[in-house]
Order: structure tokens, then sequence, then C-alpha cells
């Protein structure tokens, strides 16, 4: 088979050194040199094309099939005509080392002459502008961090809803009690005539926002709804027309907490009005006046120390005093034994509550 000489890339462009031409061979070198010379070829179209870095993959790749000196010429001009200044120089240099004398060696000579100063500065100013690079990437990160400190400063941390079981301290949080009132029998006019009727206990409603500003101390705002049921003992006017009596509680209660884990302590102190309204067996009345409560209970959950809902009961004792007591039957409530001297009247009940809160 004949083999195709290298030389024949002089014809095709002077950038390109020729390669002596060979005899014709049979051998199994000669696939090679066949090849080596498309690499040759397809170098010398990429440089046409001003693709000087496929130039110098062609180029390296004839010269792996075929190491001849002359190749290192051309991966070291295309790398030139690429701008790598310092791959074209270490070409340039094998090639000469190789090579000692010859027209390609003296203009490979040249271009060393002429490169390795431009190179040299080209260094030069590769570290410099590193290391202006290096200075503005500093400035920046330190602006950006002044910047976020800045914002930090003027922006108030989101607030971050409490894990499950999390003491949260100050939040708010709503009541609701439903149980029962009841006569407790001290002053309450209502409740001394036991010979004549007596009180069934009957329904109570509560219902007491409040914020915890503390993780030991909050407040309510109580407002509670009830009645208590007459009912005449035998031989008292049992056909007497007799009326549920209704009650109305309204305040502000200060409340303690103590946690005892699973279940909270609580204890609270309030003042407000109470009123009353209803039928005696003498006759319609109406009071309103000044009322003192004392509640004490136990929440588990808890009420406040934790998010979410708690369960527990409570006993809240309301003492009113005072106030203006009206109607048909108010003669017959002030008079008695245990009557005030000054005839003001004075009622009291006591409230059994089984209770519900939830904080958020």
């Amino acid at each position: 088979m004949k083999t195709v000489s290298l030389s024949i890339l002089l014809l095709l462009s002077a950038l390109i050194v020729p390669l002596p031409a060979f005899a014709q061979d049979d051998s199994p070198g000669a696939d090679l040199r066949t090849k080596a010379s498309e690499h040759m070829k397809k170098g010398k179209q990429f440089q046409d094309i001003g693709d000087h870095r496929k130039a110098v993959g062609e180029f390296k790749a004839a010269y792996d099939l075929l190491p001849h000196a002359l190749i290192l010429y051309n991966i070291g001009n295309a790398y030139r005509l690429a701008g790598d200044k310092g791959e074209a120089i270490k070409y340039f240099e094998k090639f000469v080392a190789l090579e000692a004398a010859g027209g390609p060696v003296e203009k490979a000579r040249k271009y060393l002459i002429a490169l390795k100063p431009a190179w040299e500065a080209e260094k030069v100013a590769n570290k410099e502008q590193a290391e202006k690079d290096k200075a503005a990437a500093a400035a920046a990160a330190e602006a950006k961090a002044a910047a976020e400190a800045a914002a930090a400063q003027q922006t108030p941390p989101a607030r971050t809803p409490p894990k499950a079981g999390t003491v949260i301290g100050q939040h708010f949080f709503v009541g609701l009690g439903v149980g029962m009132n009841s006569c407790f029998d001290i002053g309450n006019k209502l409740c001394e005539r036991s010979s004549q009727f007596s009180h069934a206990p009957s329904y109570a409603i509560t219902i007491s926002p409040g914020y915890r500003f503390h993780h030991n101390l909050g407040a309510t705002l109580d407002v509670g709804i009830g009645s208590l049921t007459p009912t005449f003992e035998s031989g008292y006017g049992e056909d007497r027309d007799v009326t549920a009596i209704s009650t109305m509680t309204i305040g502000a209660t200060l409340k303690a907490f103590l946690p005892l884990n699973p279940v909270e302590l609580v204890a609270g102190l309030g003042i407000g009005t109470m009123s009353l309204s209803g039928d005696a067996g003498w006759g319609d009345y109406a009071w309103s006046g000044t009322s003192m409560k004392i509640e004490t209970g136990v929440i588990y959950g808890t009420m406040g120390g934790r998010p979410g809902l708690g369960i527990g009961g409570l006993i809240s004792y309301h003492m009113g005093i005072g106030g203006d007591l009206s109607g048909d039957g108010a003669d017959q409530l002030k008079a008695g034994p245990n009557s005030f001297d000054d005839g003001s009247a004075y009622f009291d009940l006591v409230q059994f509550s089984l209770a519900a809160s939830y904080a958020f």
C-alpha cells in the first residue's frame, strides 16, 4: 500500500511544517502514518477557520501516533495562534531541543524570543489581576455581611412557633367553664329560709379570655351566667309559682399558676359585679352589687404554660355585698335575724365548674 506523505501538508499551509515522505511500506506502521496524516489534515482545516484549540487536538493525536519532532512545531504554533503563550513556549522548546537546524528551527527560536518576555509580562498581569479579584471578592463579602447585620438589627426575627410541650410564657388564652351554682348559706337570704324552701343547684357557664404575662402570673376577664332553682318544702306553699333565680357575674381575676408536671395548680383573686333576679316566693326581686371572687383548681395540659388544650376543674366563691335590692320581694329578703344592721343586702354563691382552656 502506498503511504500518505505528511509533507503534502506543506502545500496546504505555510504554517504546517512538512514531514518527510515515506517509501512504500506495507508494514503495520504504515497504517499509523496514514492515520497521523489524516489528523494533520484535520488540524490544518481547523486552523484555516481559526479554531486553533481543535487544531491542537488534531496535531497532538497525530503526534501520539507518529512522534515526529516536526509535529511539535505545529502544536506549538497552534498554541501561539490560540494565544496560549505558555504552552507555545513549551512545545517550541521541545522542538528546538530535538531539531538542531533548519528553517522551522530558526522560526521557532524567533517565536521563543518574542513569546518569552510577553509570557512573563502576562504572568505578572495575571497575578495582579488575581490579587485584585481576591480583594474585590473579600470587599463584597464584607459589605454583604455588614448589610445583613444592619438588616438583622432593624428587622426583628420572625417568631418561631413553639414545639409541643415547650413552656412559652407570654401568650393569650381563653377558658370555658361549665358547671353549677349553689348557695353557700353564709349571708344569702335566699338560702337561709331552708325551712320553707331549698335551692336545687343549677347550671353555670363562664367564659374567660385572658393573657399570661409571666409563666406564673396572668389575668382574665370573666363573664358568667347561671341559675338557682327554688324548691318549696312540704307544707309551705307547694302551689306557689316560683321561678328560677338568674345569676350573672362579671369581673377581672388575677391568676397565679404553679406548674406541677403534668398538671398546673391555679389560684385566683377577682373583683367585679354580681346580679341576681327572680321570684323567692314573696314576689319578684332584682339585686346587683359589688362582688369579690376567690377561685382555685387544677388544670391538666396545662392551662397556660404550654400551647394547646388544657382541661381540669375549678371552684369559685362569689361574695356580693351592697348594691340595690328592688322589687316586691325585696323587704322579705332584707328581714330576718341575720340581716345586716343597716339593712344592706348580702348574697353569696359557689360555682363548681369543669374547665377547658386553649393557649395560643
